[in-house]
């Protein structure tokens, strides 16, 4: 942990929900306003504990958290640029540095998946933070089978950078994100493809007052996308010119290619995407068709397409342990299930679970002798069935199904295949104009049906998570649900 965090008393769409914060020192995260202190001299470490509670329903959790001690500002060579030091993540910006800089470089040997971290904290006025006199790019390298390539984000000198209201000055240099993540743009008869995803900026959305360049290497002839979450949005306007691009509307974006290279400039910051369009036309048979590539151009491999991202997903976690509860939180419209909680027995590393929707041509081992409105499967990986102490599936289904079959909410189960089909524990949590949302518990993973049908199961009562509904992935856009919000602390500030 290097900066203050948000700490929210409250969750904006679920009223009654009350948030209760306690730090072991204070002096270091302080539980009330969120303010970060960092020594001089050491790292430190303290317990974050969060108790969520609506009527006489609360969970707790607690975090233990690693606050680094204060970096110097970094050593700037004859010509004013700054090259960040393998195994450094944070590159701290004042005032007296921002005089002088001219650049800031990650060299080859640094993984282009590494994140660094550069800090504006100490000139950060407000939500807002406003460069010098001086041009300030931000170039990554990296070896593309023996060819260095080097990815650019070139700030305009005097721009000013605005976050929201609890922006803590962390600026994200650019990283290249899992591809695999990430869902292309959908674009009526085409195959999208995805090249390249790259992150500038912040976990929310930050604001320019002017334009900023950004340059993906080799992506000529891709076409250019962003997205502040994982489904990615085409870029439709071209630029002026590679130079110019005036023609930006309010906070928008326009991309550009110049034969060797796809250029974005945008006043925004977030996830930027190069990818590839391929036209489909049918053969005249059922068994598919001929492929041309509307996209084109060289560089950067290949990504899953649109047709097999919409159906699947997964999560990969660094660590999983019995004091932990990673959330896998799914927002893809083809898949029912929207989240996922596990509790394990032991430290697991490098774990990994994958959920599928699983569609006409794939089949569970035994049909259930129920309406289906979806059959799915969870594979998982390091992690396996005997490990796991507790696991939650929430999951919706469209009140347009419900009307289409003659069911009622009340029907609706969460069914799971070992040898045989068994119902699970399923409760309804609530409804929208849209969907209705449930809750099941299960004592592992493999096939589920989400199905309507006579209930052989019911809950007598709601559990915490019922109650609190989970904080479904994010409470407004932009900003990530409270338990998504302590993962991530936990996942890059975590120590010991």
């Amino acid at each position: 942990m290097i900066a203050d965090v948000y700490l929210p008393t409250s969750l904006q769409e679920h009223s009654g929900v009350s948030i209760e914060w306690a730090s072991t020192d204070n002096a270091i995260v302080n539980a009330t306003t969120g303010v970060v202190t960092r020594s001089t001299s050491s790292d430190q470490y303290i317990i974050l504990t969060a108790t969520l509670t609506k009527n006489a329903y609360s969970v707790t959790r607690s975090l233990r958290l690693k606050v680094l001690m204060i970096v110097p500002s970094p050593v700037l060579n004859s010509s004013g640029s700054a090259e960040v030091s393998e195994g450094e993540e944070e590159v701290t910006i004042d005032n007296a540095t921002l005089s002088e800089l001219t650049e800031i470089i990650i060299p080859v040997d640094i993984e282009e998946n590494e994140t660094v971290l550069l800090n504006f904290g100490s000139i950060k006025t407000g939500n807002s933070v406003t460069l010098g006199n001086n041009q300030l790019p931000l170039s990554r390298k990296k070896n593309d089978s023996g060819t260095i390539r080097e990815i650019k984000v070139i700030l305009p000198s005097n721009v000013t950078i605005t976050g929201g209201t609890n922006w803590n000055g962390l600026l994200t240099a650019p990283t290249e994100k899992d591809k695999t993540q990430f869902t292309p743009p959908s674009v009526s008869g085409m195959t999208t493809s995805l090249s390249q995803v790259i992150e500038v900026g912040s976990d929310e959305q930050l604001n320019l007052s002017a334009a900023v360049e950004i340059i993906l290497p080799g992506m000529t002839g891709k076409n250019a996308a962003y997205t502040y979450g994982t489904e990615l949005t085409k870029i439709t306007l071209q630029c002026n010119t590679a130079a110019n691009s005036s023609n930006i509307v309010n906070n928008g974006e326009c991309y550009f290619d110049d034969g060797t290279d796809l250029i974005i400039w945008t006043k925004h910051f977030t996830n930027f995407a190069a990818y590839t369009e391929t036209t489909t036309t049918s053969n005249g048979n059922d068994n598919g068709g001929d492929t041309s590539s509307s996209g084109g151009g060289g560089g950067g491999g290949g990504g899953g397409t649109s047709s097999i991202s919409q159906y699947e997903t997964s999560k990969f976690y660094a660590v999983l342990s019995p004091t932990m509860q990673l959330p896998m939180f799914i927002n893809k419209k083809r898949i029912a299930f929207t989240q996922i909680r596990v509790e394990v027995d032991k430290t697991l590393k490098l774990a990994r679970i994958t959920v599928k929707a699983l569609n006409e041509t794939e089949s569970v081992p035994v049909e259930i002798p129920k309406e289906v409105y979806q059959y799915l499967s969870i594979d998982l990986s390091i992690v396996t069935n005997n490990d796991i102490t507790k696991a939650e599936i929430d999951f919706k289904i469209t009140k347009s199904w419900l009307a289409e079959k003659g069911f009622s909410a009340d029907q609706i189960s969460l069914n799971r295949y070992t040898n045989r089909w068994e119902e699970i524990p399923t409760e309804k949590t609530r409804e929208t104009d849209e969907s209705v949302y449930y809750t099941s518990q299960t004592p592992g993973f493999s096939y589920f049906a989400v199905a309507a049908g006579k209930r052989a199961i019911t809950k007598t009562s709601s559990t915490a998570w019922a109650v609190m509904d989970t904080i479904e992935s994010h409470y407004k856009k932009g900003v990530p649900g409270v338990w998504e919000t302590m993962d991530t602390i936990e996942q890059y500030y975590g120590g010991g």
